[in-house]
Formats: structure tokens, C-alpha cells, sequence
């Protein structure tokens, strides 16, 4: 496996990272290692409170490599010059996103700044959107092999309702896990984890193999954390 042959994200695709959460609304831009980032700040719910982190979303932005939204605590952008990742925090872990549907309240959300025609995830970000999981999986003590129970929801027109039972996602999962239980799966499929396992835009799985081997490192006292701040 991965782990066998020695893979390590850091040797070719160190990512840089920036805090800009208190920028949204300020500046339209703003800069990491002279990569131009282009803030929009669409979250309408940064003012409430996330709550206890109990599983990781991850998404892409179906726009631009340099584009960020506060709608998620972290996005991955890509700098085509040095070809390397930047990892910007775009909320404070206590400010709650906007980034899946009626389940916002203790879910961090994660996003590549990427869309499977155009813009497609390069390497870089794939490395560190893993590296982004292993670590924030260490960081907010989350089992990244686990299970997550949540309120089973409907799809009524266009509201999304509780109803009785529940749901069973992986704690960390795309945001299409959760729009197919909650019946609106057309709409969502972001980085593939519905699709085939060898399609090529399932990055799904090629995040969790690279950020299980990342975690066991952490956990193992192998490697030390780097991103810390970011999950503050």
C-alpha cells in the first residue's frame, strides 16, 4: 500500500496555508506566497455557532483554482507557478458553515477549489486535502475509519425536514453521502464518492487512502502535526 512504498505528501507537495477568516467582506483579495486569492464571502451562517466537530464534509467549489468561500472552513487552492497547494482557513472552527444542506451544525467543511470539466483537482490539492483530513482528524480527536449517526432528513419541495430515524455516513465523507439519503443526490455529487471506486473523478478514495496513511503516522508518533493552527 501507500504506507509501504513510502508516500509522503511533503516531499513534492508541501502546501502552503493562510488565515483569511477575518477577511470575508473586507477585501475582495488576498495573497498566499503571491498566489492572488479571490474572496467571496457567501455564508450566511458564520455568525452562529458550529458546535462539537463530529465529521468532516469535503467538497469542491465547482469554480476556479484561486477562488475561496467562507461557506467552508477550509479550501484548498492551487498555484499553478510553483505547482503547489495552499490551504486557507476561510471560518474559525467555532463559526458554523454553510456548505451541506440542513446539516451545517457540527460538520467541517473542506473544499478543493476545483470542478470535475475545467478546472479539474490537481495532484497538489488532492495531497493536501488528505494531509488537511489526517491532521484534522488528530487535531479534533475524530476516528477517520468511523462511523457517523446523524437525524435522518426528507427532501420536501425545496426545504429539507426531520423526520424519525436515522442515517449512517462515514465521519468523513463527501457531501454526496449525505444528499443521497436526504434525497436529492442529482444535485450533489462533488468529489465522487458514489461514483465507481476506479472512475477518475471518484477522489473520494484517493483522499481517504492517502489521509489514512497520514493519520496512522500521527497517531503513531511518525510525523508531526504542521497544520495546527488551522484547526483553531
Amino acid at each position: 500500500g501507500l504506507a509501504e512504498n513510502g508516500w509522503d505528501p511533503l516531499e513534492a507537495h508541501m502546501p502552503s496555508t493562510i488565515d483569511i477568516s477575518d477577511k470575508f467582506g473586507k477585501v475582495r483579495t488576498a495573497e498566499c506566497m503571491g498566489l492572488v486569492i479571490q474572496l467571496y464571502p457567501a455564508n450566511l451562517q458564520a455568525h452562529e455557532p458550529l458546535g462539537k466537530v463530529e465529521g468532516i464534509t469535503l467538497h469542491w467549489e465547482a469554480t476556479d483554482r484561486d477562488d475561496a468561500y467562507n461557506d467552508y472552513h477550509l479550501c484548498i487552492l492551487h498555484d499553478p507557478r510553483g505547482k503547489r497547494a495552499c490551504i486557507a482557513k476561510c471560518l474559525d472552527l467555532a463559526q458554523k458553515g454553510q456548505h451541506a444542506w440542513g446539516r451545517n451544525t457540527g460538520l467541517y467543511g473542506i473544499a478543493l477549489a476545483a470542478m470535475a470539466t475545467g478546472f479539474p483537482a490537481t495532484p497538489e490539492e488532492i495531497d493536501a486535502m488528505a494531509l488537511s483530513v489526517a491532521e484534522g482528524c488528530f487535531k479534533l480527536k475524530l476516528n477517520p475509519r468511523g462511523k457517523l449517526r446523524l437525524a435522518k432528513k426528507k427532501r420536501v419541495g425545496n426545504a429539507l425536514v426531520t423526520v424519525a430515524g436515522f442515517i449512517e455516513v462515514p465521519v468523513v465523507h463527501d457531501h454526496a453521502h449525505l444528499a443521497v439519503h436526504d434525497g436529492y443526490a442529482s444535485d450533489r455529487w462533488d468529489i465522487g464518492s458514489q461514483l465507481p471506486k476506479t472512475h477518475k473523478y471518484n477522489l473520494y478514495v484517493l483522499v481517504m487512502a492517502k489521509a489514512l496513511v497520514i493519520y496512522d503516522q500521527l497517531v503513531a508518533g511518525k510525523r508531526k502535526p504542521i497544520l495546527t493552527s488551522l484547526f483553531t
